[in-house]
């Protein structure tokens, strides 16, 4: 009882698996630890997560020492439930729910999620348009598959996130140096075990989007859309996004990722679905059962003023989120952007500045370095997402501003290397 006779409202007790960069993701440590007792489930140092959680158990992320680490607290009634961020630990996550009988989405759907070749199986089999794939274990059926699909054709891994490995090719030589490419490619963690291949699928042409949303129950509730910048071809790599509320043309896009988180089986939790306009509508790239990364999670909380971390906790610990809840209305509604900055050049990093003219304007929300001074840098052709100096974070009332902003500030960003 509290010491006013009433009862005493328990903080709900969430187990985070994994934790990731302070720099990229502890806005959603931020949002979390004022909501629930935030248990942390890690094999990194506790660091900078010591603000935010009530307890780290520091565990290597396989299924059953993940099981022995938590059986404890959850027999004692402290795990009311179990989320992530992570694309590495999604599957992890949801076999820990399943297993202590907690919400969240099941195993299998999150697995169908991150095998690309299956997630492509599922969507063709349920009528969910998205590109035409082949699965293949060498160069040279890459090359005959590429010649029946017609050229360009994309080549990626059978897993991984963040665009590793995945390049556009034009001819067969092309595609023998992009399947290289995609076979060799690694990201700590990520891949699935469900065998070797790399996926050569039509290219699908047109502007790229991603629709934030949180599954509550088995009701896709969109709380924003997000349209992408990337660089030169043949890569797809990521340099800035622009987030902004649902608007009525979206609703196609929206519809569509409904249509393929249903036929994966998804629920209860939170996706972040990439989706490419072509001329003839909507098509599915691929969908995480996830957080965004590259900061998207941060801009939907600026942009709509709904925490997607929150809301991810929410129906983690099972309870739904009404759509009518989320987003923002009238003159509330508007936008944000983060753009990537790259070294000029390879070489050792020696400082990351930003004119206080530029960092004192009300619509500038953050600058940050994410790499420490001294790191070897790798020329931005040549390092891919590695060779990210840090990033800009900006406001505004349109996309067009916010894209202009974005320009201003990262031009004015001022990286030393030698």
């Amino acid at each position: 009882m509290s010491g006013n006779g009433g009862p005493v409202t328990r903080k709900p007790k969430l187990v985070l698996v994994g934790s990731g960069r302070n720099v990229y993701r502890e806005y959603i440590f931020d949002a979390l630890s004022a909501e629930v007792d935030l248990r942390l489930l890690d094999d990194r140092p506790t660091g900078w997560r010591g603000r935010y959680v009530e307890d780290h158990v520091v565990s290597d992320l396989t299924f059953d020492r993940a099981v022995e680490a938590l059986h404890e607290e959850w027999a004692r009634g402290r795990v009311d439930g179990i989320m992530t961020f992570e694309e590495q630990s999604v599957e992890l996550a949801a076999s820990l729910t399943r297993h202590f009988d907690l919400p969240g989405p099941a195993p299998e759907a999150v697995r169908r999620a991150r095998d690309k070749h299956r997630m492509r199986s599922v969507w063709n089999t349920a009528g969910v348009r998205s590109a035409r794939s082949e699965l293949v274990a060498s160069g040279q059926e890459a090359v005959r598959v590429a010649g029946e699909l017609g050229y360009p054709v994309v080549v990626k891994p059978r897993s991984l996130a963040a665009s590793a490995g995945v390049s556009l090719a034009n001819g067969p030589e092309e595609v023998a140096d992009s399947y290289a490419r995609a076979a060799g490619a690694r990201l700590t963690r990520y891949a699935v075990e469900e065998g070797p291949g790399v996926l050569v699928e039509e290219y699908l042409e047109g502007p790229e989007y991603s629709v934030e949303a949180v599954v509550s129950g088995a009701e896709l509730v969109p709380l924003a859309v997000t349209e992408k910048v990337t660089g030169p071809l043949p890569l797809f790599e990521e340099k800035a996004h622009v987030v902004g509320p649902v608007e009525q043309w979206h609703r196609p896009m929206v519809e569509l990722v409904d249509s393929a988180v249903r036929a994966l089986g998804l629920r209860d939790t939170v996706v972040h679905a990439e989706v490419r306009l072509t001329p003839s509508g909507p098509a599915m790239i691929e969908l995480g059962a996830r957080i965004a990364g590259d900061m998207i999670g941060y801009l939907v909380d600026r942009a709509t003023g709904t925490s997607i971390s929150r809301l991810n906790a929410r129906v983690a610990l099972g309870n739904r989120v009404p759509a009518t809840e989320v987003g923002p209305a009238g003159q509330d509604r508007r936008y944000a952007g983060v753009e990537f900055v790259y070294a000029p050049a390879a070489g050792k990093l020696r400082g990351f500045e930003l004119a206080e003219e530029h960092s004192t304007r009300p619509w500038v929300d953050r600058v940050v370095r994410a790499l420490d001074p001294g790191t070897e840098v790798a020329a931005p052709e040549e390092g891919g997402v590695g060779s990210r100096i840090g990033y800009v974070v900006v406001t505004g009332w349109s996309p067009e501003q916010v894209r202009s902003r974005l320009r201003e500030v990262s031009e004015a960003v001022e990286v030393l290397v030698d």
